[in-house]
């Protein structure tokens, strides 16, 4: 009797580890986001890049407004 008991305890303990912790749709938004968030990034450090290399440091202001 004892070794059934352990061995649904195993079991349980099995299923709750294999037991997928986040949902599928939580993963591709949180998957989207993070590629959004990248490309903003590299977008702005691509122009503060040119702005350091030409001195056009308007160009660096105007970005955070969206122009």
């Amino acid at each position: 009797m004892k070794r059934l008991k352990k061995r649904g305890q195993v079991e349980a303990v099995m299923d709750a580890a294999l037991r997928p912790k986040r949902s599928l749709w939580r993963k591709m938004v949180m998957g989207g986001l993070a590629l959004v968030w990248r490309k903003r990034c590299r977008a702005g450090c691509t122009v503060t890049m040119n702005a350091w290399q030409t001195q056009d440091w308007w160009r660096w202001v105007d970005v955070p407004l969206g122009h």
